[in-house]
């Protein structure tokens, strides 16, 4: 579990018990989904997105060619450019002060695998080890054989009183995003919403 779903459940009065939306986030696996969790009651302000990699790139695999590390180098190219994704609106004058994804695991776990192959594909033990870590895949982003990537972003809000919107335009940027399941933890209380590409923004008030 992530260190924001651990902050949320410290930091917030949940109706909806905590480990259902971890579940959800890590768990449920829906080809063309997202999941976003934003949480605003204090500064730092922050959202967490997580996908199936499929979603992102069309593949949920470590790249095997230099066409798939493309594509998963723009994808986390693109996600942690976070300006280009998220926004709040401007009267709550947020500034990002980090996102942090888990794409330079992938690419650990990718070099690993292949340089093992090489040299210990006729070892049986080694062979078992290979599968451990295939089973793995992204630390903390790899359920029931399904590759997840996770981005982290983290803002600082000069007036927080004021935030009242999150737009984002994950669903133009990544066309096998069908839609995005929203959780916001907000100081009035628990907010749901369904991003589509006809339904860009979340009232976070």
């Amino acid at each position: 579990m992530s260190k924001l779903f651990l902050g949320v459940a410290t930091s917030c009065s949940l109706i909806f018990p905590l480990a259902a939306v971890a579940q959800h986030s890590h768990d449920h696996h829906v080809h063309g989904e997202g999941n976003l969790v934003i949480v605003t009651e204090t500064n730092p302000v922050t959202v967490e997105f997580s996908s199936d990699l499929w979603n992102l790139v069309g593949f949920e695999s470590a790249p095997k060619t230099e066409a798939q590390e493309n594509l998963l180098s723009d994808a986390q190219t693109t996600l942690e450019s976070a300006d280009n994704i998220l926004e709040f609106n401007r009267q709550a004058e947020c500034i990002l002060q980090s996102a942090e994804s888990n794409f330079s695991t992938l690419f650990k776990e990718h070099d690993h695998d292949h340089d093992h192959e090489h040299d210990h594909s006729h070892d049986h033990e080694n062979h078992d080890e290979h599968d451990e870590h295939q089973d793995h895949g992204l630390a903390g982003g790899h359920d029931d054989g399904h590759v997840k990537a996770e981005v982290t972003y983290t803002y600082q809000c000069a007036r927080l009183d004021r935030l009242n919107s999150l737009s984002t335009s994950l669903l133009e940027e990544f066309g096998n995003l069908e839609k995005v399941e929203a959780v916001a933890f907000t100081p009035a209380g628990q907010l749901w919403h369904q991003f589509r590409k006809s339904a860009s923004k979340m009232d976070l008030k």
